[in-house]
């Protein structure tokens, strides 16, 4: 099966924030371990060391929450680079496409505008019919009268003017 690299590119927002919670605490555990080790190394006990590489980091939970928020802030900033690169890209290579064919490019613009324009037609009639109000007083009390004529199977009958005088 082919991989789809841009598809996944484009919902990869869950996975790239794993990416950067894990990244910052993995920073985080190093520079904590690299600091226990020094203390270590100039003589503290294992255990003492660790407090007080704790105690000199300062609070872990703020540092971690501000490099989250950078680091968050850097990778949505890379993350709109990459789609306006591959944007202008695109752009470039269909603009090169469409050079390199004229009269398919030709095509293409008639068969779009076409389409537009019956769309837009399309539109304009289904909402002056369908979409705009009536266009007098009372529009949704508007009622649809016949006389029914139980002999006959036709549907609706006609109605005559002496019966239009009798319902108005």
């Amino acid at each position: 099966m082919p991989r789809l690299s841009g598809v996944r590119r484009l919902f990869r927002l869950p996975r790239a924030e794993r990416d950067v919670a894990a990244a910052v605490d993995d920073e985080l555990r190093f520079h904590l371990q690299m600091l226990t080790e020094q203390l270590i190394g100039s003589g503290h006990a294992p255990e003492e060391a660790r407090r007080e590489a704790m105690r000199r980091f300062g609070d872990v939970d703020r540092v971690r929450r501000s490099c989250y928020d950078i680091s968050t802030e850097h990778e949505a900033s890379m993350r709109r680079t990459e789609q306006w690169t591959t944007l202008w890209q695109d752009v470039k290579y269909a603009a090169r496409s469409l050079r390199r064919a004229p009269g398919f490019s030709l095509v293409i613009l008639v068969t779009l505008a076409l389409g537009i324009g019956a769309t837009t037609a399309m539109f304009s009639v289904v909402r002056g019919v369908l979409l705009r109000p009536l266009p007098f007083p009372d529009a949704n009390r508007v009622v649809q009268l016949w006389p029914e004529n139980k002999g006959d199977n036709s549907g609706h009958g006609s109605v005559s003017s002496l019966e239009l005088e009798d319902w108005r």
